[in-house]
């Protein structure tokens, strides 16, 4: 077993330099010279057309029930439903994770 863990995972490898005590000196030479860089993540086109982000983090989102069957709905009900709304704490982590390019 090589004296630090996970060294034989690593891609470019260089020389081991074994002080024999195991200590970081070993795991800091098997470490690559490039390190690898992370993938960017994309906007969700979708989450595009339906969130704005303000600028406090906070992320709004239209309201339903605007689509049809107005007629049975009061305009108070209506002006109401026409404003924007704030996504729960609850769905906010996969909302900002789909917005994550444009956050």
């Amino acid at each position: 077993m090589s004296p630090c863990r996970g060294a034989k995972y690593f891609v470019y490898r260089e020389i081991i330099l074994n002080t024999g005590n195991g200590s970081k000196e070993d795991c800091l030479s098997t470490r690559p010279s490039r390190r690898r860089k992370t993938v960017k993540l994309k906007t969700h086109s979708g989450a595009k057309k339906r969130f704005r982000t303000t600028g406090g983090g906070k992320v709004k989102r239209k309201q339903q029930g605007l689509r049809h069957i107005l007629v049975n709905k009061s305009s108070k009900r209506k002006r109401h439903l026409g404003k924007m709304e704030y996504v729960d704490s609850a769905n906010m982590y996969q909302v900002t994770r789909q917005l994550a390019g444009d956050m």
